[in-house]
């Protein structure tokens, strides 16, 4: 049965459903870590919707380890991505080396500005900063973005000797996101493997059930 849009509580409660279904099945891993490790598709429901458990920090505090995330392959169908969605996404094939391996020059005062030609089999979850032709720098791990300064407030702050800043702007290809941990100083994210192109995204994460219940992305 294909998952319509209600609105409001309907379309909420289709979703916590989705999850809570996916997540006693034994759903897919996304790994928020500092590690890029593999993880796979849990079974769908309602025509499309994905449950996957979070592991590791980097997207804390917005997503907790263990808890459910549930992913709408088909946000971006009619529409592009937008900066502030959180995605699950295939990153590049050299962000699992150690260190990873930029696909692009850049200087120690950059982020990497482009990806591998290549993209792994594992999966991400982060959230999407910037856009294809922004110009971006990093600030004390929040991002400048075309001159401006992202909001703060779902962010956990980066410590002293944390890789947060990157004070010289670089330009993001065409049809590229670049994605970040909320938990700045501990996620393994653009800064250091480059952007995503928008073919290597799987979905938007559009509810999140733990603990506490369920929730909004």
């Amino acid at each position: 049965m294909r998952l319509a849009r209600p609105a409001g509580a309907v379309r909420w409660a289709a979703l916590v459903l989705a999850a809570a279904v996916l997540s006693a099945c034994g759903g897919g891993t996304v790994p928020p870590s500092s590690q890029t490790a593999p993880a796979s598709t849990a079974t769908s429901t309602n025509g499309g919707v994905r449950g996957y458990t979070a592991t590791g920090g980097s997207m804390l505090p917005t997503i907790s380890a263990g808890e459910t995330v549930v992913v709408d392959p088909n946000a971006y169908a009619k529409a592009a991505p937008k900066v502030g969605d959180i995605v699950v996404f295939y990153p590049p094939a050299d962000a699992a080396l150690q260190p990873p391996v930029c696909g692009a020059r850049h200087t120690a005062r950059q982020v990497c500005p482009a990806p591998g030609a290549r993209r792994s089999s594992d999966l991400l979850i982060r959230r999407i900063v910037a856009g294809p032709g922004d110009a971006i720098k990093v600030i004390d791990g929040h991002v400048i973005r075309n001159g401006q300064r992202e909001p703060g407030e779902h962010i956990k702050p980066c410590r002293a000797g944390d890789a947060c800043e990157f004070p010289a702007a670089v330009t993001l290809p065409v049809d590229d996101y670049f994605m970040m941990g909320d938990n700045r100083g501990s996620s393994d994210d653009s800064r250091f493997w480059g952007p995503v192109p928008q073919a290597w995204i799987v979905g938007k994460v559009v509810g999140i059930v733990g603990g506490s219940g369920a929730r909004g992305a």
